[in-house]
């Protein structure tokens, strides 16, 4: 079973400044509706903004859940890197 991204990808969070690795966009980890209000934007495109973990090296490549694998991504980057693969 692999390990919780949780902690690396709060680390990862924290370490990027709230900002997606791949485009560089604020992210919201914990409150989508103060992050919404904040840029002036829904709550339903807040979604978009989530905060998650993404493996560099992919966990069914051999990526682990070490921290220097993790980075914070925004769902949308997330979503198409991950449709981009298939």
């Amino acid at each position: 079973m692999p390990k919780s991204l949780a902690r690396p990808r709060t680390i990862a969070y924290t370490r990027q400044s709230g900002r997606c690795f791949y485009c560089g966009l604020p992210m919201w980890s914990d409150n989508p509706l103060e992050f919404a209000s904040k840029h002036g934007i829904t709550l339903g495109q807040a979604k978009r903004f989530q905060c998650t973990g993404e493996h560099l090296k992919a966990h069914q490549d051999g990526g682990t859940a070490s921290q220097s694998n993790i980075v914070a991504a925004c769902q949308s980057c997330n979503q198409r890197r991950h449709r981009r693969k298939r």
